[in-house]
């Protein structure tokens, strides 16, 4: 009796093994997607990879506007805007809760969308240099992927002057490795050319 109840435990013991086994998923797992600067993604094309290769920003594939003023000339932006990477969201949305004219910079890039990702912005200065330093990466992607390149002009920023009357861009119509300065301080009446980005 004792030896039928211990090979009986052993056949369950078997089974238990086996059907544990046969369980697993024993797919090797899928390696991380690596990325790299000027790849189409998330509906735009990266320009910039943080540390980890993971995060980063993209910018549109084309223009969202060619002639926008960046708006509301004199009119204070209570919560501030920075010219600092990282920034660009939270200035778009201070410029809008105290701007709401529609044809902006700012409302152009908040009221993009593309795909199913709607959650661009105006770049930050900072953000719009590390851009056109990328120009020409991006301007090959964007045309191989039905988009545009950069006019040879200036671009908005999000970034404000102090004073409520200017506010900062980039002058596209240097070249990418420029020791050039290439921030331009304008009236927020004049009217700059403005592409989106958002961040991953």
């Amino acid at each position: 009796m004792k030896r039928t109840t211990t090979i009986k435990n052993i056949l369950l013991i078997l089974i238990a093994t086996t059907l544990a086994y046969c369980s697993k998923d024993n797919t090797p797992p899928t390696p991380p997607v690596t990325l790299n600067i000027g790849d189409v993604y998330q509906g735009g094309i990266i320009f910039y990879l943080n540390n980890t290769g993971e995060h980063g920003l993209i910018c549109a594939l084309y223009d969202q506007n060619t002639n926008a003023v960046w708006g509301c000339q004199g009119t204070e932006i209570l919560a501030g805007t920075s010219s600092a990477l990282g920034s660009g969201n939270d200035n778009t949305n201070n410029i809008l809760a105290d701007c709401s004219s529609s044809n902006i910079a700012a409302y152009y890039c908040a009221n993009f969308t593309v795909d199913t990702y709607d959650d661009w912005y105006l770049p930050s200065l900072e953000e719009l240099k590390l851009m056109h330093h990328q120009k020409d990466v991006i301007n090959n992607t964007a045309t191989a992927n039905a988009g545009a390149v950069f006019f040879s002009n200036n671009y908005w920023s999000s970034t404000s002057a102090p004073g409520n009357i200017d506010a900062f861009g980039v002058d596209f119509s240097l070249p990418a490795n420029t020791s050039s300065q290439i921030a331009t301080l304008n009236t927020r009446s004049s009217t700059q050319s403005v592409r989106a980005i958002r961040s991953f």
